[in-house]
Order: structure tokens, then sequence, then C-alpha cells
């Protein structure tokens, strides 16, 4: 392992929240728009939250789940929280400065004989740079470890990046590294880091295959700070992470630009599951799209995830807690959204559309074989949504089929047919093939 000088961490503490962890006070940080704390736990933990405003009322968020909180005064509560629990703690209804509570279960460094090993153990601040993956690498971020750095690799296979530390790549506005950046990568393991970044996607893969991420938390707020972008790949299970952004939380594409034309790579054999999204305002939630050609997309699957917040500013461009957005050629088909909950979204709820955007494809894509099951927008107010299968200012529809909503809930009211889901706030097609709601 390299010599790394251990610093103390210079990321900024809460002035709002101080936080116990079975009676022992933790760090609580900051980013731009929230803080944010880390615990460990094998089982079940006791938190108390002070703060310094008089506690009005307290949402944590994901609501479905039920937790409850005791207020012990005006300044403190006090919760339960099990290991594996990400909640969002807003105070008064204060989202400029909400409060994150991670617990998850310890990972201790293990020694592995069959890999090169780069361990952070020491709690502490390291300033890296680039962390250059080679295959049959590990990565271990200990708890209490900040490593200033990026990680980046092209053509390796079975990587390691695990702990319960941190990745920070804030502040840089020049280069514009990615925290993480995997190009065709193979047998890859993220598990348990958080990532806090700024003014770029944090987490990109580039025709990966075999891929496992779970526990992950990604925290950012500037522009274009994307949580996960999977351009192209196979294999790929994401489970159990929690992303606050600026822009998109999960997105899936596969081409960019290049001289001459477009690179495509397929995509195939997703899952994402059991996971909790903020969305910012540039962004979607749940995102296909929008650079979408020379590939077919397919068998994908979205299941139990929790949308706290879906927020929006005023240049409106189809952002949504769901949303297919077919730019190029692509076939995208069989494709399933199972258990999806959205609090809110200030912009739109479901956008299936196909775009003209020369900058992302060549268009005269198709979809196909869509299902959403159990699809509920909980609260705040009707927005709209829309199922087409034409390009803006473009009279020639795309094959556009197959499409079914079950069991979808509109702030309270089931939606069974065409005329619940226009009178809900849908625009649909008519040269949509097959569009069912039951």
């Amino acid at each position: 392992m390299m010599a790394y000088i251990c610093e103390d961490i210079p990321i900024s503490r809460s002035e709002k929240f101080r936080v116990f962890s079975d009676g022992q006070e933790l760090a609580v940080y900051c980013g731009a728009d929230f803080d944010y704390v880390h615990m460990l736990t094998t089982d079940l933990v006791e938190v108390r939250v002070e703060t310094t405003e008089k506690v009005e009322k307290v949402d944590l968020r994901p609501t479905r789940r039920g937790k409850k909180y005791i207020l012990v005064d005006d300044h403190t509560v006090t919760l339960t929280l099990a290991r594996g629990d990400y909640y969002c703690f807003e105070l008064n209804g204060d989202l400029e400065r909400p409060l994150l509570l991670f617990a998850d279960e310890p990972k201790p460094f293990l020694t592995c004989n069959d890999y090169k090993v780069l361990a952070f153990t020491e709690p502490g601040f390291y300033k890296v740079g680039e962390i250059a993956l080679e295959s049959n690498m590990l990565i271990y971020f200990g708890e209490g470890v900040v490593v200033n750095g990026y990680v980046c690799g092209c053509d390796v296979k079975k990587v390691r990046i695990l702990g319960n530390g941190m990745l920070y790549l804030v502040g840089e506005t020049e280069d514009r590294h990615m925290p993480i950046n995997l190009e065709r990568c193979e047998d890859v393991e993220v598990n348990g880091i958080t990532i806090q970044g700024q003014n770029h996607w944090n987490f990109r893969m580039n025709a990966c295959r075999n891929v496992v991420i779970e526990d992950l938390k990604i925290l950012a707020d500037m522009a274009w700070s994307d949580g996960i972008d999977l351009v192209g790949g196979e294999n790929i299970l994401i489970r159990h992470i929690f992303v606050k952004n600026e822009d998109d939380c999960i997105c899936i594409k596969s081409s960019f630009a290049r001289s001459g034309g477009f690179k495509g790579f397929d995509v195939r054999n997703v899952l994402v599951e059991d996971c909790i999204f903020w969305s910012g305002p540039r962004g979607n939630s749940i995102e296909i799209g929008y650079e979408t050609n020379n590939s077919t997309i397919e068998h994908i699957v979205f299941r139990n995830v929790d949308v706290v917040h879906r927020e929006t500013q005023e240049n409106k461009f189809h952002r949504s807690i769901i949303s297919i957005h077919n730019s190029g050629n692509a076939i995208i088909r069989d494709i399933v959204y199972e258990n999806i909950y959205a609090e809110s979204t200030d912009e739109n709820f479901v956008q299936i559309s196909h775009m003209l955007q020369p900058s992302w494809g060549e268009g005269r894509g198709s979809m196909e074989n869509i299902t959403i099951r159990n699809l509920t927008l909980a609260g705040g107010e009707l927005r709209p949504s829309k199922v087409s299968a034409h390009a803006p200012r473009d009279p020639e529809p795309r094959v556009t089929r197959n499409i079914t909503f079950e069991n979808l809930t509109v702030l309270g009211d089931p939606i069974r047919s065409k005329e619940d889901a226009i009178a809900h706030g849908f625009t649909l097609d008519d040269d949509v093939e097959n569009l069912r709601f039951l």
C-alpha cells in the first residue's frame, strides 16, 4: 500500500443538529444543502437528535415505513433505527437543511490474499487524487475515513470497493472528475461506502458486466451531479442505496456522441431495488434516456423504490418520477417498475415518450412491453403525466406498444382506466398500441 498522510477532516460540522447513538455523540457533517450522520449497528440503535430550533414537527421519510419518534423536549427527539435504515429527518418542514440518517452494519477489513489491497483503516482525511484500479484489487475505506480523490478503472476485472468510510470529491470545478468512473470493467463490487460529490456524475459505469452495488450513499448538490449512470452494461445489481443530488438519481443510457456518430452499447439484465431517492431540480428520479442510440435496452427491473422528493426548476424539461426519454434509435423493451412510492413531485409524474434531440440520438427508436405495477403518488399537487408514441414536432409515430399500468394510485384515487388516468393529469397518445390501466 502507498503511504498517505492522515489529516484532520476539514468537512464542516452541523450548526443545527447534534446526534447521539446509544449515548455517544457522532460527527454530523455538512453538505451544501443537507447535514448527514453515519452510525454503525448490528441490530438496533437508539438515536437522540438535538436541534437548535424548537421542534414543531418532524417528517421522517420514507413515510410509508411508518417510523415514529418521541418528542423529549422542545429541542430533542429520540427514535430507534435498525441496521440498514436510511432516513431523511426534516425539521419543521425545512427542505433546505434536512438531516440524513444512515445506520449501516459494520464492514470490517478482512485480509484478502488474492487481491492487491489499498486500505485506509485509520480515521481521518486522506488527500489521494486519482486511484487507478487494477485487476484483482481491493480498496477499503474504514469507518471515520474520508478519502479526497476519485477512482477510475478501464478494462479491469475482479475489483472490490468496500467499507464504511467516504469518498469525497467536493470543491473541484476545473477537471470535473467523477468520484467513480468504470470503463468496460467486469466482476465489480461496491459495498457500504458514502460518496459526497459536487459537479459531475458521481458513479459512471460504461459497458461494464457483472456488477454488484449495495449499501451505497451518494450525496451531491451541484448541476449534473447524477447519482448512478449506467451507460451500457450487463448483469448489474443495484440494491439498498440512497441518493440525494441535484440531477438524475439513477439513469440508464446506452450511447454517447463521438466524431461521426454515436457509440452504442446494449443494456440488459439490470435490477435496481430497495432504494431511496431525492432528486433535485434538474433530475429525474428513475430515468432511461436520453442518450439511447445504436443499442437495445432490455430486461430492466426497478423494484421497491421510495422517492421522497422530486424537485423542479422554472426551465421545465419533462423531469419525472418515472421517465423513459428515447432520443435515439434504441429498442427499449421488457421494462418493469414495481412497488414505486413517490411522496410528491414538483414537475411531472410519469413520462414515457420519444424525443427529438440530435445531440442525444438519431431518433426513430421503439418502446414495448413496459409494465408499471403498484405505483403510488401519495401527496403534493397533481402533476402531469404523458405516454406518447410521438416526438415533439414530428408527426410520424414511433413503435410504442404494450404499456401496462397495474394498480396505479394518484393522490389516493385508484386509476383503472384511460378515463381515470386522463382525469388525473395523464396525456395519452392514440398511437400507443395496447395501452392498458388495470
